[in-house]
């Protein structure tokens, strides 16, 4: 068995990407790395990691059995997670954390939940996964930086906002090739082409008011053309893993950027 299975880590290269480039960008524009910072990425980690014993657990539990492995990796993560969020409010401080970590953790158990019922597929579960995992953007900003503010909150709306996209996008992408039901494909291609007409319009309106720089622009621009370019000229293939390494190259430079505007 391979070491990933033994530790039973998440299979989608999609979400290590939803996970920790949101992460970094808080770090980045927090102020850069710390012993609390150090603490977080551990608890936080092991929460992102926990996702997949957790569906290991219930999964098994469905089928009436108990699938003892996973079980006791999940109880190493949540030791982990535990043990490191435990320094940070209590020894650091960082109360506000709490503000954060219970939705998070929530949405983690409602999301497990929804995997262990194969409904985990849907665009609305994926949404909410999405703004589950970006909640560890505020959370590395504040424990970078030690400031909770407006700022702090931005980046969660940021990070939400650009990942939300590859949701539409990879819908799209799919549906397009989706012979056996015009419905659904006409019903997600609208959603996708409105999401990223309506993104640009939302950024604009930011920087129009003063509250954000020009410069954060740059940064969403990649992914709003790649979907409205596609959504012109639709591709005749799908290609998963093509499509994937592509979203990841996207969200790296999402981070320089944003990183480039806020910091």
């Amino acid at each position: 068995m391979k070491w990933r299975a033994r530790l039973n880590l998440p299979r989608e290269h999609g979400a290590w990407a939803m996970f920790y480039v949101p992460l970094l960008l808080g770090i980045l524009v927090g102020g850069g790395f710390s012993w609390p910072v150090g603490w977080l990425i551990i608890a936080a980690s092991a929460l992102f990691i926990s996702r997949e014993s957790l569906l290991l657990v219930w999964r098994s539990r469905l089928r009436g059995r108990l699938d003892r492995a996973a079980l006791l990796t999940l109880a190493i993560d949540g030791l982990f997670a535990i043990g490191a969020g435990a320094v940070l409010l209590f020894h650091y401080q960082y109360l506000n954390l709490l503000w954060l970590g219970l939705p998070g953790l929530f949405l983690l158990l409602l999301n497990g939940w929804q995997s262990s019922r194969r409904a985990d597929r849907t665009m609305a579960t994926e949404i909410l996964a999405i703004g589950g995992m970006t909640l560890a953007a505020p959370a590395a900003h504040y424990v970078a930086s030690g400031r909770w503010d407006g700022l702090t909150g931005a980046l969660w709306g940021f990070s939400f906002l650009y990942f939300a996209s590859s949701v539409f996008y990879v819908k799209y992408r799919v549906a397009i090739v989706h012979r056996r039901d015009p419905g659904w494909r006409r019903q997600i291609t609208r959603l996708s082409l409105l999401y990223h007409l309506l993104l640009p319009a939302i950024l604009a309106l930011l920087v129009i008011r003063g509250a954000w720089s020009v410069l954060l622009l740059p940064a969403f621009l990649p992914i709003i053309a790649r979907a409205l370019y596609h959504h012109r000229h639709p591709p005749p293939g799908l290609n998963l893993k093509q499509i994937g390494v592509s979203e990841i190259v996207y969200a790296l430079v999402f981070l320089t950027l944003t990183t480039f505007a806020l910091a």
